[in-house]
């Protein structure tokens, strides 16, 4: 026990659970969300979900052309925050994913996007936001706020989320893996995330965290104001 308890001190939760514990589901070293994402497996909160047609759908968006657009469908429910659909895809323009959002005839109450989306599209001239919201989409652009902020409010989020654990697959294995840059140099990790694979699903769950957290600062319709109203958290 007295070496196990030193361990603890000297090792981080991640490393301690790896080493002496034997688990293959600990966070990754590094990892912003790991823990959040393993508490959400051992409490059985990666299950089956059903879009449920009584409560609106919001989603969360990161926009990439050569990189992938990630969008989570996100539902508010008895204080839940289930994530109970996602999208992946490249090489299509805005207005593939509207029309593809669209399409899942879910009722929307608010589309997070990050603050990128008001750049002017390079050709077009247009702004993306304005493409969206010429396609039908309720757009909102989530604060610009440093990356911790936003790192933050997903935490919260993730606390009480629910996935679905065929659907949200690939997007829960994303946010395991999110984790920060590690510098060679000096053996330690940065206070800055690793742009790889996972961190486009990250992104677009931080662009939704960050806006529907912060939703009071926005401007939304007065029907999306009587929605939030009746499903606030």
């Amino acid at each position: 026990p007295s070496e196990l308890a030193a361990a603890r001190r000297d090792m981080s939760p991640e490393e301690y659970d790896q080493e002496f514990e034997c688990s293959f589901s600990a966070a990754i070293l590094g990892a912003y969300f790991g823990r959040e994402v393993a508490a959400a497996e051992a409490s059985g909160r990666v299950r089956a979900l059903a879009y449920d047609p009584g409560y609106p759908v919001y989603t969360g968006w990161d926009l990439g052309y050569n990189d992938p657009t990630i969008i989570w469908f996100v539902q508010i429910i008895d204080g839940e925050v289930r994530w109970f659909d996602y999208y992946r895809n490249r090489g299509f323009g805005l207005d593939h994913y509207a029309d593809m959002v669209k399409d899942k005839g879910y009722r929307y109450a608010g589309h997070y996007l990050p603050h990128d989306v008001e750049h002017h599209e390079i050709g077009s001239g247009i702004a993306r936001v304005a493409v969206l919201k010429g396609h039908g989409l309720e757009v909102r652009v989530a604060p610009f706020l440093p990356i911790d902020d936003g790192i933050e409010a997903l935490r919260r989020l993730l606390r009480r989320s629910v996935f679905d654990g065929e659907r949200c697959a690939d997007g829960l294995n994303a946010l395991r893996h999110y984790r920060s840059e590690w510098d060679e140099r000096r053996g330690v990790f940065v206070r800055q995330p690793l742009h790889d694979w996972a961190s486009h699903a990250a992104d677009a769950a931080r662009s939704f965290a960050l806006g529907f957290e912060n939703r009071s600062r926005l401007t939304p319709s007065s029907t999306e104001e009587s929605a939030e109203s009746a499903y606030d958290v």
